[in-house]
């Protein structure tokens, strides 16, 4: 919701980018931090500690950003309570077909990766029957693909919609956690996973650009909380079934499903954003109001 105020919007795909890049990086430095600490001391609760501390370094950086940089347009604006914000930021959802579209995929996809999160750690081991410590290598190639297409989102956003990028992304990575299912080595699983990284840096900037682009500055992080709460909801029902569905119907079929599930995604992304303009704006969404009507067609 604030980068909207302080960068241009040609600048949003890349600045998303940064962002997607600079979390990747924290985490991949956090963890080997966390293995290293844990292997010197052997104790966890210095690992917490300094956790805990990041967070108030955190706070610190943030209160050094001027509060003007995140003050909404008035226009529009009232005071609301918070049930009526969710209702508010629901209604800008589902009146808009780039961002239902875009809740909808978003939600199938998770309700597939979600549950190859959980069966990872297992398919390694039991599976490939390699030390868990290939993880680190697994989690690296992912990141690779990360960083180099983070290098590439702004010259594709210069040649594709962010609707397009964030559709051909989704078929990237279903296919990527459909193929899990036939790996039997684990530098399949390497070069699999570094190619769903190159899929998922573009596809999460350009998620985040469409919802900077498309709603109404007022209702932005109304928005943004809606659509996350749909994320980590159907993220979390995936988990939930996915160890279960795993010793039931084995880890390999569990994944080719998630495949297809997040496929399905794309296939609702397609739908969906036809007909949107090439920069994969909805212009009914970004100049409703709450209590506006549904846009014809």
């Amino acid at each position: 919701a604030l980068l909207p105020h302080i960068v241009p919007r040609p600048g949003l795909p890349a600045a998303n980018s940064l962002a997607q890049t600079s979390q990747v990086i924290g985490g991949v430095v956090g963890a080997g931090i966390a293995g290293a600490l844990f292997g010197v001391f052997g104790l966890g609760w210095v690992g917490f500690v300094l956790d805990a501390a990041t967070f108030l370094a955190s706070a610190a950086l943030v209160s050094r950003v001027t509060a003007a940089a995140g003050r909404i347009d008035p226009t529009g604006t009232s005071r609301t309570s918070a049930s009526s914000s969710v209702i508010a930021g629901l209604k800008v959802v589902t009146r808009s077909r780039v961002l239902s579209g875009m809740a909808i995929s978003l939600a199938v996809t998770m309700l597939g990766v979600g549950a190859v999160n959980v069966l990872f750690v297992p398919l390694v081991v039991n599976l490939l029957r390699v030390s868990p410590t290939w993880m680190a290598g697994i989690d690296a190639a992912q990141t690779a693909g990360m960083l180099i297409a983070a290098a590439l989102v702004a010259a594709l956003a210069r040649r594709l919609a962010p609707t397009t990028i964030v559709t051909l992304g989704l078929v990237g990575v279903g296919t990527g956690i459909a193929a899990v299912a036939g790996v039997t080595a684990v530098w399949h699983l390497l070069v699999v996973m570094l190619i769903v990284g190159l899929m998922v840096t573009p596809m999460q900037a350009m998620v985040s650009t469409i919802a900077q682009t498309s709603v109404p500055d007022d209702m932005r992080g109304r928005v943004g909380s809606v659509v996350s709460a749909v994320i980590a909801s159907t993220s979390i029902a995936s988990m939930a079934i996915g160890g279960l569905l795993g010793d039931l119907v084995g880890i390999r079929i569990v994944c080719l499903a998630s495949g297809i599930l997040v496929l399905t995604a794309a296939a609702i992304a397609w739908s969906m954003f036809r007909g949107i303009d090439s920069r994969g704006v909805d212009s009914a969404a970004a100049t409703a109001q709450p209590s506006a009507e549904p846009a014809p067609g």
